[in-house]
């Protein structure tokens, strides 16, 4: 692969104000180590036995991310900077992150076992239009039905599944989860802060609104005044508050890894760049190829 189609073209201004041996922080992608009695195709459906294959998968990977920090940190060392290099999660996504200057940049991009380069820049909500509901509310009243789900037909698929068993990560603001929609479907909760760390919380909370909307949209059952909201009324929420304070995309690694390590079978991000960034399709083909996750976005 071309080192000048690794590393991200947004990096060009990310980088414009500083000098050739300042730090900035970046994501890396690495080449994934393979291992065809382990790789499944195919939904685990099985909790268990995916929380074990994703241990498996982090074993796999630690030695190609070992010798890609030892590497890196010898071309650092050249350039005159000690430079770090940390993992993210349990190492069960091939995914780091790593500073970068100018000098090293390229130099990152030249080892065999890298992918993707991508600069750690800010995510944020895709924010919605206001609308009036008082008409929408009048018909769902009589229908006792969201809109949404009137429109996809959401009834004909409850014949098949209302989402029993199925694990779907919510990556947004929290969620409120004492709202009486979602009684009971909030199976786990943590906080990403703007530095990728992982904090337990307890009761959940919402950062904003923008989180319980969505979970609602996903998992939630009847209001008060009889109107179903959810899709999948009886799945299992793992709710991640991504966007808590100044959210970059280090932030919302820590929440997707920190969703594989749960055992989800689908994750949702609500959220976006304030720019296109094609390399970000690596995510997507990891998830889905190796663990067989739908990752579903705005």
């Amino acid at each position: 692969m071309n080192t000048n189609s690794k590393i991200s073209p947004a990096f060009e201004p990310f980088l414009a104000e500083s000098g050739p041996n300042d730090k900035r922080e970046a994501i890396v992608i690495y080449r994934s180590q393979t291992n065809e009695s382990t790789h499944v195709r195919g939904r685990l459906r099985e909790l268990q036995m995916r929380l074990n294959y994703v241990k498996e998968r982090a074993s796999l990977q630690k030695p190609v991310q070992d010798t890609l920090f030892d590497d890196y940190k010898k071309a650092s060392l050249q350039s005159g900077k000690q430079l770090e290099f940390k993992t993210i999660g349990s190492s069960a996504l091939p995914i780091a992150s790593v500073e970068v200057t100018r000098v090293t940049l390229n130099a990152l991009a030249e080892q065999p076992n890298v992918v993707a380069v991508l600069p750690n820049q800010k995510i944020q909500l895709i924010q919605p239009k206001a609308v009036n509901y008082s008409k929408l509310m009048s018909q769902e009243q009589k229908s006792g039905l969201t809109w949404g789900l009137k429109e996809l037909d959401i009834p004909k698929l409850w014949e098949t599944t209302t989402g029993q068993n199925i694990n779907v990560a919510v990556l947004d603001t929290g969620v409120y989860g004492d709202h009486p929609v979602l009684k009971g479907r909030v199976k786990d909760f943590i906080i990403i802060d703007p530095l990728g760390r992982r904090i337990t919380a307890k009761p959940v909370f919402d950062s904003g609104q923008h989180g319980t909307h969505v979970c609602g949209t996903i998992a939630g059952g009847r209001t008060p005044e009889g109107i179903s909201i959810g899709v999948a009324p009886e799945s299992n929420l793992y709710v991640a508050g991504v966007l808590v304070g100044d959210a970059t995309l280090k932030t919302l690694m820590e929440g997707i890894s920190w969703a594989v390590e749960k055992g989800a079978d689908i994750i949702n991000m609500s959220l976006g760049f304030s720019y296109y960034e094609p390399l970000f399709t690596q995510i997507f083909e990891i998830l889905i190829d190796q663990y067989s996750i739908l990752p579903v976005v705005a």
